[in-house]
């Protein structure tokens, strides 16, 4: 049978407008009737490293190509030219509230486009887009970001996008649609600019857990009440003056009607990249003889409690513990969808005088003592009893293996807060509580037969004193058999 079989050649020539750019000097070939070619062929074809299309409808691709009988060299077909016309490219765009509860009726605009908010857009690269972000009621808007995770780790969208306000007004503005080379895309789907919000509401919180922040004597065999030692706490303040009341704040206790915080710096976060650290972390002995647990108080200032609420969870590892609590504010209560599956629902305000203030919700009190009678159940055995509105029982369990870190998460939220998703909340406080280094147990390990030889508080220098320094002091107990005790306290 005679060889039927063709090789089939391409050439290909760019211009831009009438202006030849580049043609092939040699013909691709391939050894079929006919075959298909990415772009990137086409450029290495052509002799480019890279795509030098613009945004512009002026260029034109002519490829030529003839067929050859792979068994006669004369035989060879007529020559076929097509030509490829580029339009202008088209990206994806999308404006996202940061938070999503500050954002207004957000609307992007381009020809014949119109989107609301956190919806993609297909516009033209060289099209005009109007953009429009006003502010919901009790939110002041920011600004424009081409990224935000937090006030500290930003990058204003000026620094990618030429844009103009409309009319002087900060939450309006317009542009044209540039090419990605010029503004890059920031997300795998295309770009997304952020529109910042801020919202005036504070709150002080402090975490307390179990073990507790103090080395008592016991003498006798009788039940002592260790009324001097209190647990271990982390606590956050928006303002140095106001680290006494969170230190002793108890649930119920009111405020002053015009108590304010200053906003806090991390506001409009973004949770995989925020958190707003507690001032000092919390340790759990490395044994866990006493599982772990945590008690929260939370105060809010009268913006908060007039007009927002609060979500308290915990985080263990890296999964959020089924049980979760709900503070809520005058003016916006939570949905039923989110308050029926909360452990317990508070109100952090109350009336005073006629006047609407601020109400502290979480600790009450906390017991510690040892017990080392002959008749009681728990001879040789320290005890303690906290109470409190927004407690956290049983996050380890007693003896636990466990060396991971538990957050315990305070996230400010206005109504329609549904989860603790990306943008949906404000801000929130994460106190985190992890394994100490040093210490083995906790609580129990006062030993009823030790006397303290002497006790010796050490600063972050490393500074000795009799007393405890202001801040986290290491406290190193030494008895009179020689054996020691060390523990971290906050002052």
């Amino acid at each position: 049978d005679a060889d039927k079989s063709v090789t089939t050649y391409y050439g290909f020539q760019l211009f831009k407008g009438s202006e030849l750019l580049k043609a092939t000097t040699a013909h691709s070939f391939v050894p079929a009737e006919s075959t298909t070619f990415t772009w990137a062929q086409v450029l290495t074809a052509l002799g480019y490293d890279a795509d030098p299309i613009e945004a512009s409808t002026e260029y034109v691709l002519r490829v030529n190509s003839y067929c050859m009988a792979t068994a006669d060299a004369n035989v060879v077909s007529s020559t076929t030219t097509a030509v490829y016309r580029f339009t202008s490219p088209v990206r994806s765009v999308k404006v996202v509230g940061v938070p999503t509860s500050g954002a207004g009726n957000i609307t992007l605009l381009s020809t014949g486009i119109s989107v609301g908010p956190d919806e993609w857009a297909l516009v033209k690269e060289g099209l005009q887009v109007t953009i429009n972000a006003p502010a919901n009621a009790l939110y002041t808007f920011k600004g424009w970001y081409y990224a935000y995770t937090n006030a500290s780790n930003n990058q204003p969208l000026s620094a990618k996008l030429t844009y103009s306000p409309v009319s002087g007004i900060a939450h309006q503005i317009q542009f044209t649609m540039p090419s990605a080379g010029v503004t890059p895309n920031n997300d795998a789907d295309g770009l997304i600019i952020y529109a910042v919000y801020d919202v005036k509401a504070g709150m002080a919180t402090r975490v307390s857990t179990q073990y507790n922040a103090g080395n008592p004597v016991i003498s006798g065999d009788k039940e002592e009440d260790w009324s001097n030692v209190g647990p271990y706490y982390s606590f956050y303040t928006p303002t140095e003056d106001f680290r006494a009341s969170i230190a002793t704040a108890v649930s119920g206790q009111t405020f002053a009607p015009d108590l304010e915080f200053p906003n806090p710096e991390q506001q409009n976060n973004l949770p995989t990249f925020c958190n707003q650290k507690s001032d000092v972390n919390l340790y759990y002995p490395q044994k866990l003889n006493y599982g772990l647990d945590a008690f929260v108080t939370v105060v809010p200032d009268v913006h908060a409690a007039t007009n927002f609420n609060a979500i308290v969870a915990v985080k263990k590892g890296d999964t959020y513990l089924s049980d979760f609590y709900v503070l809520q504010g005058y003016n916006h209560p939570m949905p039923a969808s989110v308050t029926n599956r909360a452990k317990a629902v508070y109100d952090w305000y109350s009336f005073v005088d006629g006047h609407l203030v601020p109400k502290a919700v979480g600790f009450k009190s906390y017991k510690v003592g040892y017990s080392n009678s002959a008749t009681s159940k728990r001879k040789g055995k320290a005890w303690y009893k906290a109470e409190g509105d927004l407690n956290f029982a049983g996050i380890c369990a007693e003896g636990e293996a466990f060396d991971g870190e538990v957050d315990v998460d305070i996230f400010l939220v206005y109504e329609n807060q549904k989860a603790l998703n990306a943008g949906e909340y404000i801000y929130k406080m994460t106190h985190p509580i992890l394994r100490d280094p040093d210490v083995q147990t906790e609580v129990s390990d006062v030993d009823a037969a030790k006397t303290v030889a002497k006790v010796v508080y050490y600063n972050v220098l490393g500074v000795p004193a009799a007393t405890a320094h202001k801040g986290v002091n290491v406290v190193v107990t030494t008895y009179t058999d020689g054996t020691t005790a060390t523990r971290k306290v906050l002052k």
